[in-house]
Protein backbone atom coordinates (compact mmCIF):
# COMPACT_ATOMS: atom_id res chain seq x y z
CA UNK A 1 0.00 0.00 0.00
CA UNK A 2 2.71 2.37 -0.28
CA UNK A 3 3.67 2.96 3.56
CA UNK A 4 7.22 2.62 4.74
CA UNK A 5 7.10 2.49 8.01
CA UNK A 6 5.38 -0.01 10.19
CA UNK A 7 4.82 -0.28 14.18
CA UNK A 8 4.07 -3.07 16.20
CA UNK A 9 2.23 -1.93 19.57
CA UNK A 10 0.34 -2.97 22.57
CA UNK A 11 0.41 -3.59 26.26
CA UNK A 12 3.39 -5.95 26.00
CA UNK A 13 4.27 -6.41 22.73
CA UNK A 14 7.69 -9.35 24.17
CA UNK A 15 4.70 -11.51 25.49
CA UNK A 16 2.96 -11.63 21.00
CA UNK A 17 1.72 -14.91 20.56
CA UNK A 18 -0.21 -16.29 17.93
CA UNK A 19 -0.12 -20.43 18.33
CA UNK A 20 3.15 -21.46 18.22
CA UNK A 21 4.21 -18.04 16.56
CA UNK A 22 6.36 -15.78 19.06
CA UNK A 23 7.53 -11.79 18.49
CA UNK A 24 10.77 -13.28 16.96
CA UNK A 25 8.64 -15.43 14.80
CA UNK A 26 6.38 -12.70 13.52
CA UNK A 27 9.12 -10.14 12.85
CA UNK A 28 11.00 -13.24 10.74
CA UNK A 29 7.58 -13.65 8.45
CA UNK A 30 7.71 -9.67 8.38
CA UNK A 31 11.30 -9.45 7.31
CA UNK A 32 10.97 -11.81 4.43
CA UNK A 33 8.24 -9.87 2.92
CA UNK A 34 9.05 -8.06 -0.11
CA UNK A 35 9.68 -4.29 -0.68
CA UNK A 36 11.00 -1.00 1.13
CA UNK A 37 9.91 -0.51 4.63
CA UNK A 38 11.05 -0.63 8.23
CA UNK A 39 9.67 -2.00 11.46
CA UNK A 40 9.81 -0.27 14.43
CA UNK A 41 8.68 -2.15 18.03
CA UNK A 42 6.33 -0.22 20.51
CA UNK A 43 7.79 -0.40 24.23
CA UNK A 44 8.82 -3.64 25.02
CA UNK A 45 9.42 -5.02 29.24
CA UNK A 46 12.65 -6.30 30.55
CA UNK A 47 12.67 -10.11 29.82
CA UNK A 48 13.86 -13.78 28.61
CA UNK A 49 13.29 -13.00 25.03
CA UNK A 50 15.16 -9.48 24.43
CA UNK A 51 18.17 -10.91 24.03
CA UNK A 52 16.84 -12.81 21.37
CA UNK A 53 15.05 -9.69 20.25
CA UNK A 54 18.09 -7.55 20.16
CA UNK A 55 19.96 -10.55 17.84
CA UNK A 56 17.42 -10.51 15.11
CA UNK A 57 17.45 -6.40 15.13
CA UNK A 58 20.94 -6.38 14.81
CA UNK A 59 21.05 -8.86 11.94
CA UNK A 60 18.17 -7.10 9.82
CA UNK A 61 18.01 -3.72 8.13
CA UNK A 62 14.43 -3.73 8.35
CA UNK A 63 14.15 -3.69 11.95
CA UNK A 64 14.99 -0.45 13.51
CA UNK A 65 17.52 -0.14 16.26
CA UNK A 66 15.31 1.42 18.49
CA UNK A 67 14.22 -0.19 22.06
CA UNK A 68 11.94 1.49 24.45
CA UNK A 69 12.19 -0.27 27.59
CA UNK A 70 10.40 1.07 30.44
CA UNK A 71 12.49 1.02 33.82
CA UNK A 72 10.10 2.40 35.98
CA UNK A 73 12.04 2.61 39.30
CA UNK A 74 15.95 3.22 39.61
CA UNK A 75 16.50 1.37 42.71
CA UNK A 76 15.93 -2.76 43.49
CA UNK A 77 13.99 -1.98 46.47
CA UNK A 78 11.34 -0.06 44.21
CA UNK A 79 11.39 -2.31 41.68
CA UNK A 80 10.37 -5.22 43.94
CA UNK A 81 8.02 -3.16 45.83
CA UNK A 82 6.34 -3.06 42.47
CA UNK A 83 6.45 -6.18 41.73
CA UNK A 84 8.91 -5.85 38.81
CA UNK A 85 10.37 -8.93 37.86
CA UNK A 86 13.87 -8.10 37.30
CA UNK A 87 16.44 -6.32 38.99
CA UNK A 88 18.90 -3.02 38.14
CA UNK A 89 21.86 -5.17 37.10
CA UNK A 90 19.56 -7.14 35.11
CA UNK A 91 17.85 -4.78 33.50
CA UNK A 92 22.13 -3.34 32.47
CA UNK A 93 22.68 -6.34 31.63
CA UNK A 94 20.53 -6.36 28.58
CA UNK A 95 20.85 -2.81 27.59
CA UNK A 96 25.06 -3.22 27.63
CA UNK A 97 24.27 -6.17 25.55
CA UNK A 98 21.90 -4.04 22.52
CA UNK A 99 24.71 -1.21 22.74
CA UNK A 100 27.38 -4.36 22.02
CA UNK A 101 25.68 -4.98 18.93
CA UNK A 102 24.17 -1.44 17.73
CA UNK A 103 26.42 1.15 19.54
CA UNK A 104 23.97 4.11 17.84
CA UNK A 105 20.85 2.25 19.38
CA UNK A 106 18.11 4.66 20.73
CA UNK A 107 17.30 2.96 24.29
CA UNK A 108 14.23 4.74 25.68
CA UNK A 109 12.57 4.12 28.90
CA UNK A 110 9.87 5.25 31.43
CA UNK A 111 10.75 6.25 35.39
CA UNK A 112 8.00 7.07 37.80
CA UNK A 113 8.80 8.97 40.77
CA UNK A 114 6.80 8.77 44.23
CA UNK A 115 6.12 5.23 44.99
CA UNK A 116 5.40 4.55 48.25
CA UNK A 117 8.11 3.87 50.00
CA UNK A 118 10.27 5.81 47.93
CA UNK A 119 12.09 8.14 50.31
CA UNK A 120 14.26 10.61 49.53
CA UNK A 121 17.60 8.81 49.07
CA UNK A 122 16.06 6.10 47.22
CA UNK A 123 15.02 9.01 44.58
CA UNK A 124 18.50 10.37 44.58
CA UNK A 125 20.11 6.72 43.85
CA UNK A 126 16.85 6.42 41.14
CA UNK A 127 18.42 9.94 39.52
CA UNK A 128 21.76 8.51 39.49
CA UNK A 129 21.24 5.21 38.23
CA UNK A 130 19.14 6.56 35.33
CA UNK A 131 21.76 9.08 34.70
CA UNK A 132 24.65 6.45 34.45
CA UNK A 133 22.62 4.55 31.85
CA UNK A 134 22.30 7.68 29.19
CA UNK A 135 19.32 6.60 27.85
CA UNK A 136 18.05 8.53 24.57
CA UNK A 137 14.89 9.27 25.96
CA UNK A 138 13.22 9.34 29.03
CA UNK A 139 9.45 10.02 30.31
CA UNK A 140 8.60 10.72 33.69
CA UNK A 141 5.31 10.01 35.46
CA UNK A 142 4.27 10.64 39.09
CA UNK A 143 3.12 7.91 40.78
CA UNK A 144 -1.01 7.79 40.74
CA UNK A 145 -2.68 5.37 42.67
CA UNK A 146 -5.46 3.30 40.72
CA UNK A 147 -8.07 1.64 42.95
CA UNK A 148 -8.07 -2.62 43.54
CA UNK A 149 -3.75 -2.66 43.09
CA UNK A 150 -1.59 -3.67 45.90
CA UNK A 151 0.15 -0.54 45.64
CA UNK A 152 -2.81 1.19 46.87
CA UNK A 153 -2.61 0.03 50.31
CA UNK A 154 1.22 0.62 50.64
CA UNK A 155 2.25 2.85 53.47
CA UNK A 156 4.90 5.43 52.87
CA UNK A 157 2.86 7.83 50.66
CA UNK A 158 4.65 10.62 48.86
CA UNK A 159 2.97 14.08 48.60
CA UNK A 160 1.61 15.16 45.71
CA UNK A 161 3.72 18.16 46.35
CA UNK A 162 7.12 16.30 46.82
CA UNK A 163 6.29 14.05 43.55
CA UNK A 164 5.78 17.57 41.49
CA UNK A 165 9.25 18.62 43.18
CA UNK A 166 10.58 15.05 42.09
CA UNK A 167 9.47 15.63 38.35
CA UNK A 168 10.98 19.16 38.22
CA UNK A 169 14.00 17.35 39.27
CA UNK A 170 14.30 15.05 36.54
CA UNK A 171 13.64 17.79 34.13
CA UNK A 172 17.38 18.43 33.35
CA UNK A 173 18.10 14.96 33.44
CA UNK A 174 15.61 14.30 30.56
CA UNK A 175 16.85 16.97 28.87
CA UNK A 176 20.66 15.91 28.71
CA UNK A 177 19.72 12.26 27.84
CA UNK A 178 17.82 13.66 24.81
CA UNK A 179 20.81 16.01 23.63
CA UNK A 180 23.71 13.70 24.38
CA UNK A 181 22.33 11.12 22.17
CA UNK A 182 21.50 13.11 19.30
CA UNK A 183 25.35 15.21 19.56
CA UNK A 184 26.40 11.16 19.82
CA UNK A 185 24.81 10.57 16.13
CA UNK A 186 27.29 13.90 14.99
CA UNK A 187 29.63 11.95 12.02
CA UNK A 188 28.02 8.77 11.61
CA UNK A 189 25.89 7.58 8.42
CA UNK A 190 21.88 6.73 9.50
CA UNK A 191 19.27 5.73 7.29
CA UNK A 192 16.49 8.43 7.51
CA UNK A 193 12.56 7.97 6.53
CA UNK A 194 11.76 11.20 5.03
CA UNK A 195 8.12 12.73 6.06
CA UNK A 196 8.27 16.20 5.25
CA UNK A 197 9.18 19.16 3.18
CA UNK A 198 10.77 22.03 4.26
CA UNK A 199 11.65 25.09 2.35
CA UNK A 200 15.12 25.44 0.18
CA UNK A 201 14.55 21.62 -1.31
CA UNK A 202 15.33 20.83 2.11
CA UNK A 203 13.47 17.40 3.33
CA UNK A 204 13.14 16.54 7.27
CA UNK A 205 12.21 12.69 8.94
CA UNK A 206 13.12 9.97 11.22
CA UNK A 207 16.34 7.96 11.60
CA UNK A 208 16.30 4.13 12.27
CA UNK A 209 16.57 5.22 16.13
CA UNK A 210 14.34 7.72 16.33
CA UNK A 211 15.78 11.36 15.94
CA UNK A 212 14.75 13.67 13.28
CA UNK A 213 16.97 14.70 10.15
CA UNK A 214 17.26 17.02 7.89
CA UNK A 215 18.41 17.27 4.20
CA UNK A 216 18.49 18.61 1.14
CA UNK A 217 17.91 17.02 -2.36
CA UNK A 218 17.67 17.63 -5.79
CA UNK A 219 14.86 15.78 -5.96
CA UNK A 220 11.60 14.82 -4.21
CA UNK A 221 12.28 12.45 -1.15
CA UNK A 222 9.31 12.57 0.37
CA UNK A 223 8.03 9.01 1.73
CA UNK A 224 11.40 7.63 0.77
CA UNK A 225 14.10 6.00 3.35
CA UNK A 226 17.96 7.79 2.35
CA UNK A 227 21.16 7.34 4.40
CA UNK A 228 22.54 10.16 5.75
CA UNK A 229 25.85 11.30 7.05
CA UNK A 230 25.18 13.83 9.76
CA UNK A 231 26.95 16.82 10.04
CA UNK A 232 25.14 18.93 12.45
CA UNK A 233 22.40 19.52 15.52
CA UNK A 234 20.59 22.31 16.93
CA UNK A 235 19.58 23.29 20.07
CA UNK A 236 16.18 21.46 19.48
CA UNK A 237 18.10 18.10 18.58
CA UNK A 238 17.23 17.76 14.95
CA UNK A 239 19.62 17.05 13.26
CA UNK A 240 21.08 17.84 9.73
CA UNK A 241 23.59 16.18 7.11
CA UNK A 242 24.22 14.97 3.27
CA UNK A 243 22.22 12.45 1.50
CA UNK A 244 24.56 9.44 0.39
CA UNK A 245 22.75 7.07 -0.78
CA UNK A 246 19.67 4.87 -0.69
Amino acid sequence: AGFHEIVLTGVNICNYKCGDLDLIGLLEKMIALEGEFRIRLGSTEPGEILPRLIDLMASSVKICDFLHLPLQAGTDEILKAMGRKYTLTEYKNVIDYARSKMPYIHIGSDLIVGFPGETGELFDQSCKFVESMNFANLHVFPYSPRKGTAAEKLPGRISVDEMVRRVEVTKPLKAACSASFAKSLIGTEQSVLFERTLVNSAYEGWSSNYVKIRARAPKNILKEIYKVKVTAGNEENILSGKLTSK
